[in-house]
């Protein structure tokens, strides 16, 4: 059976070992680290907190100075909207802002992410608060679990990110003892069926969704929401909830995913693209395919499975009972490694 044709020129930096001193201190390595690497790939910074100076009170974040110089500017957690803490604004290739904020009322594993399509964030009248925006769409919040796993023991981290030759797409995730332990999240463009035919009162502009699971969860199964968006119905912007489709037989998503059907040849596992839908009140619907996005092995597969010549990664539980069932691009050389 053909692997799939990879949509997207990715750069992936893979490996980035965070050794094990404090919670604190991995999130501030790994939230600088993120930014650098979306920096170095054409996301623009808008504004940003070291959670002792930032961007101009009660203004629209757009001064454009990055004060995550090291990543001991990333030390400050708040622990909510209204107090201190270390913040990031970057623009992607789409227009979009992302807010990338160390928050969290009790512990130093969790952190805030969001976006907003309108570049509508706004600093606080006390400037090292979080920013805010009328638009915002939360992506993972201290609610959603542990960003890096909460666990102290066997606890080197390393992380992993992908970013498209566009800027309009980035997706993360984090490993520890073997498995990705925090939760692979992103925010990405997608390929909209909204607004066909011509006549829908539906509008997805840009069309970008945030994202984050707990690679250890089995979302489409579960029927498991993944994600956010803004849409406008009938000129009427919200937020809608997203779920993950795929294309299933006997109502059962993963019928073949176990094994190397005969009919395709039986000499590999089959990948299975996916898209996402909205159940949200009065904003009903398929909302697109996603992009390099694939289900695969659901059974007998982990973490780190290779598919091709290194040319995909299973990552995270996307169905079944398996790790490694979500499959994302790989860069064909790079062995991953996860503990």
């Amino acid at each position: 059976m053909a692997l799939p044709v990879i949509t997207k020129t990715w750069t992936i930096t893979a490996n980035n070992r965070i050794p094990y001193v404090s919670l604190n201190d991995t999130m501030s390595k790994y939230l600088f680290g993120v930014k650098e690497f979306l920096k170095t790939n054409g996301y623009t910074v808008r504004g940003s907190s070291d959670g002792v100076t930032a961007s101009p009170p009660s203004t629209l974040v757009s001064d454009g100075i990055d004060r995550w110089v090291t990543a001991a500017n990333v030390t400050t957690r708040g622990t909510g909207s209204g107090t201190p803490q270390s913040w990031i604004v970057l623009r992607d290739g789409a227009g979009v802002d992302i807010l990338i904020t160390y928050q969290g009322p009790a512990t130093d594993d969790t952190a805030r992410v969001s976006f907003s399509a309108g570049q509508l964030f706004t600093t606080q009248a006390t400037g090292t608060f979080q920013p805010t925006a009328t638009d915002e769409a939360v992506v993972l919040s201290s609610g959603s679990g542990s960003l890096i796993g909460s666990t102290a023991s066997l606890s080197d981290r390393n992380w992993f990110g992908w970013v498209d030759s566009q800027s309009k797409m980035c997706r993360f995730a984090i490993a520890r003892a073997g498995i990705f332990a925090g939760l692979a999240w992103g925010v990405e463009h997608v390929l909209s069926v909204i607004g066909v035919p011509s006549s829908s009162p539906a509008v997805w502009s840009p069309p970008t969704w945030g994202f984050a699971w707990n690679p250890g969860a089995s979302i489409i199964p579960n029927q498991t929401s993944i994600g956010i968006a803004r849409v406008s119905v009938a000129s009427l912007a919200q937020s809608v909830t997203v779920f993950l489709g795929i294309e299933e037989f006997a109502n059962n998503n993963a019928l073949f995913s176990g094994i190397k059907p005969e009919f395709q040849g039986g000499a590999a596992f089959p990948m299975f693209p996916l898209s996402i839908e909205s159940n949200t009140a009065n904003a009903h619907g398929k909302m697109g395919n996603l992009i390099d996005w694939w289900q695969g092995r659901t059974s007998g597969g982990v973490d780190g499975d290779l598919y091709g010549s290194l040319q995909f990664l299973g990552i995270g539980g996307i169905s079944g009972a398996s790790n490694g069932s979500g499959v994302w691009p790989w860069d064909g050389t790079t062995v991953p490694v996860l503990t």
